[in-house]
């Protein structure tokens, strides 16, 4: 730009210039580039530019002061599709009389700069600063094209800065930092329900609060009026709670804190010790000895989960691990009746298998006798009948409490394969009967289980 030497005002904008110190408007609209020579034209008697090649639009308007303004605009390449020389530059304005104008106008002669077509991905831009005389003119604007405006390094600072320095101080506000700020103290009697704005509180019989009567360290989210959220940590116990609110705030919930947790026999706490389980009714695990009253088996020691979903709906799984005894799980419940009879659910040690007497000439495959078991109310069947077995056969009874509840048949195979199948129907009564047979020279597995 400093091949220009500076910018002329034309006659033109001589007269919008005096206009201008009676109170009519100075609007600059453009800039304009060319490749223009002079070829000993006046400039004062210019009203366009001699070979205009870009017209830009306006982006920065700034008065200097001592009669002068400052207009700037961004020039690109990306839509020149033949270079040209940049010889000459012309700042346009609006005469409220006679239209747009030439208002000041500058030609760099032999010295002009070379501005390519674009090439490829090669872009060239330039910020382009036009400095002219609007004398005491109070009204000068500009039309600015808001989507071409670029911050300068130094207003751009000048914002970072302000922008950290209130970043600190929000921070800050929270007793971050090398400030202490003090938590807001609310009075007795506040609603945590009517807190507005995020923030440290604290306060003691506060209303909403985890507790009534308790002093609370309260940390308030607002996300919106009807979204937001709280954190209160009471200041007597290691106790954190939690809420939040969409439209209406939901009750406070508990966090997991490191009692609640080895409550549960993690770490390295002791469970506790309880003389009756019926009284080991909150959640947690507990430990039973010889001398505790409802335990599933007497004389024993053992452990026990609790989880108590509600008043009325609680659940007991004990754990027997006396010495040199077969580890037994067993489960209860607890229901508006009250406790009901504990039930085995699993035993590790291996089970005691019965053999089953056999009927009507029914025999077992040699290596394979028909027996039974009974592991809490499932009774488990496995063995083999010989080939010899017959359809329609009743080949034995099982005796009272290996029985099922209800008649019971099932489907078992010949021989291992289930191409060969047989039907074997067991009575309330515990009478068995092979209903059917694909054939007589194959064994038939009786293995199956049921609930008595």
């Amino acid at each position: 730009m400093g091949a220009f030497g500076g910018l002329v005002m034309t006659n033109r904008g001589r007269n919008l210039q005096a206009k201008a110190q009676t109170g009519k408007p100075l609007n600059f609209t453009r800039i304009a580039m060319g490749d223009g020579q002079l070829s000993g034209s006046s400039i004062l008697d210019l009203n366009s530019m001699r070979s205009e090649k870009k017209s830009l639009e306006i982006n920065k308007l700034k008065n200097l002061g001592d009669g002068k303004v400052a207009i700037g605009a961004i020039f690109s390449n990306q839509t020149v599709t033949t270079g040209f020389y940049f010889r000459e530059i012309g700042l346009f304005a609006m005469d409220p009389d006679i239209g747009e104008i030439l208002y000041s106008y500058g030609n760099s002669g032999n010295n002009a700069e070379y501005i390519p077509a674009r090439n490829g991905d090669e872009i060239i831009e330039k910020n382009i600063d036009l400095i002219t005389v609007i004398g005491s003119a109070a009204n000068v604007t500009a039309t600015i094209d808001e989507s071409l405006v670029v911050e300068t390094q130094v207003g751009a600072q000048k914002k970072a800065d302000a922008a950290k320095a209130e970043a600190i101080g929000f921070v800050k506000s929270f007793g971050l930092g090398d400030t202490v700020q003090a938590v807001e103290r609310l009075s007795i009697g506040n609603d945590l329900n009517n807190l507005n704005a995020t923030g440290f509180y604290s306060g003691t019989a506060l209303v909403n609060a985890p507790d009534a009567t308790s002093f609370f360290f309260v940390q308030h989210f607002k996300n919106s009026d009807n979204v937001a959220m709280q954190i209160a940590s009471r200041g007597s116990a290691d106790i954190v709670y939690i809420r939040r609110k969409q439209t209406t705030w939901s009750a406070w919930v508990p966090l997991a804190t490191q009692d609640w947790v080895q409550s549960f026999g993690i770490g390295n706490k002791t469970p506790t010790i309880v003389s009756d389980l019926n009284d080991a009714t909150t959640t947690g695990v507990y430990v039973f000895t010889n001398t505790t009253l409802n335990t599933p088996s007497a004389n024993q020691y053992g452990t026990v989960l609790v989880t108590n979903r509600t008043a009325d709906r609680i659940s007991q799984l004990a754990f027997l691990i006396s010495g040199g005894q077969i580890p037994k799980l067993y489960i209860r419940v607890f229901g508006s009746a009250g406790w009901g009879d504990w039930a085995i659910i699993s035993d590790s040690g291996a089970p005691s298998w019965t053999n089953l007497p056999l009927q009507n000439g029914a025999t077992s495959n040699p290596g394979y006798p028909v027996q039974y078991t009974k592991i809490g109310n499932e009774v488990r069947l496995r063995g083999m009948l010989n080939g010899t077995v017959a359809a329609g056969t009743v080949f034995g009874t099982l005796p009272v409490g290996y029985r099922p509840g209800a008649p019971y048949m099932y489907l078992t195979t010949h021989d291992g394969t289930t191409a060969l199948s047989a039907k074997i129907h067991i009575s309330a009564s515990g009478v068995m009967t092979l209903l059917s047979k694909t054939g007589d020279t194959h064994v038939t597995y009786v293995n199956t289980d049921f609930i008595t």
